[in-house]
């Protein structure tokens, strides 16, 4: 499935603590198989119980605590659920960084959530894991509720959508869609490092032109971010598309790059 047309489409889409807050009690009603007037009796009326799934009001702590405990949500959970946000940012890091038990955290932190930022941080937790079962589940869920996905979020599942999609060897789709979003901003370098790294590594399976310029934008993004690391496995990576290639020249000046330690001081 081609997204970019959905980043085409919309208008800015942002979501606040009350929907966020709201779509959950609103997905633990359902699971229960409660009414409004259920979940409300007692407690409020049946329009402001509405009015709080529809992030319409901000409610009252005292009824708000009700709610929640009649839906199974503790405060502990309540809490977790608000930083949802920040843990959206933190497992595009820890894939980025290779941190296992930074994303073991994040599995215990986020199993008690059903909703589309949940779904999106268990699905890059499941390509983390190469749990194709999980990555397939969790894709159709997001996709089915892409209309409610904001567009920071958006951005982080296109992205890991893509090197999905790459790993499955779909390079044209996986860069078609990275193409779409590469230049609107996400606030964080791991999100953009890892959509460059599609690019580069869809054109270099594909043989795509564009593979030498993917290569210059790539090193100076690490040689800027001192990724050092990533620019040797770079260099490997380039020296070994030349060899295969059969281009001496091309191999001997990315094997000079594998070599040459001064550059990481430049």
């Amino acid at each position: 499935m081609k997204l970019k047309n959905e980043i085409e489409r919309r208008e800015k889409k942002e979501e606040d603590e009350a929907s966020i807050l709201g779509t959950e009690i609103k997905n633990r009603r359902l699971s229960l198989s409660l009414t409004l007037a259920a979940l409300a009796e007692d407690t409020c009326s049946t329009s402001y119980l509405c009015k709080i799934e529809k992030a319409q009001i901000n409610p009252n702590d005292k009824r708000l605590e009700e709610i929640c405990k009649r839906v199974g949500m503790s405060k502990t959970q309540y809490n977790d659920l608000l930083q949802l946000k920040k843990a959206l940012g933190l497992v595009c890091d820890y894939y980025f960084n290779d941190n296992r038990s930074g994303i073991e955290k994040l599995k215990k932190s986020v199993i008690d959530f059903s909703n589309y930022r949940s779904n999106i941080i268990n699905y890059v937790i499941a390509l983390f894991e190469n749990d194709t079962l999980k990555l397939d589940r969790y894709s159709k869920l997001i996709i089915n509720l892409i209309k409610e996905i904001t567009d920071l979020d958006l951005l982080v599942f296109i992205t890991f959508y893509s090197i999905d999609l790459m790993k499955q060897r779909r390079y044209v789709e996986a860069a078609d869609n990275i193409k779409a979003i590469i230049d609107k901003k996400s606030g964080m370098l791991s999100l953009h490092i890892l959509q460059m790294e599609c690019l580069f590594e869809c054109a270099y399976r594909s043989g795509s032109p564009y593979l030498f310029k993917y290569y210059e934008q790539l090193k100076l993004i690490y040689f800027d971010n001192m990724l050092y690391e990533r620019s040797q496995k770079l260099h490997y990576k380039m020296a070994a598309y030349e060899l295969i290639n059969q281009r001496v020249e091309g191999f001997e000046y990315y094997f000079t790059k594998i070599n040459d330690t001064s550059y990481r001081y430049k």
